[in-house]
């Protein structure tokens, strides 16, 4: 079985000021705390769809099936191609599904890097969920109004 591309969230808090690293760390270990719980990503990923829904959504070659698809579970760009995976018009409509997270893993997590670096892409995931800033660029980290709108800056003086 293919593993999903997944790039975990980094525990550098580095690029966050000082006052708002606590909670940020905070953050952080509820996060991987639900890792734990789902036991890993596969395990998660098991739990949203069977085997044979696995190789359906593997098997997937047309632009109409994916966004189908990825507009009702999000999560299932787990398994789509990397042609799929770097397409922004499927990852959007992933991040904007009925069903982006589950069991403390996130459509996001299989977000290309290049696409996280798109402004449009976080604030999309951010409406559901201010978490996903963790898994933007550094750049994007320090976009003053995905801050503000993650309540990074909670302690401004």
């Amino acid at each position: 079985m293919k593993e999903p591309k997944f790039e975990p969230l980094a525990g550098n808090f580095e690029d966050i000021p000082k006052g708002e690293q606590e909670i940020a760390i905070k953050m952080f270990e509820k996060q991987e705390k639900e890792f734990e719980e789902a036991e890993n990503i596969e395990n998660a990923l098991s739990l949203s769809f069977t085997k044979k829904q696995i190789q359906e959504i593997k098997n997937i070659k047309d632009i109409d099936s994916a966004l189908e698809l990825v507009r009702e579970k999000g999560l299932a760009l787990a398994y789509l191609s990397s042609e799929f995976q770097n397409n922004k018009e499927i990852v959007l409509a992933a991040l904007r599904s009925k069903i982006p997270a589950r069991f403390g893993v996130h459509t996001i997590m299989f977000v290309p890097k290049k696409l996280r670096a798109d402004k449009e892409v976080i604030l999309t995931g951010m409406k559901q969920n201010s978490t996903v800033l963790y898994f933007a660029s550094p750049e994007l980290k320090k976009d003053q109004e995905l801050r503000d709108l993650a309540g990074w800056n909670m302690y401004k003086k």
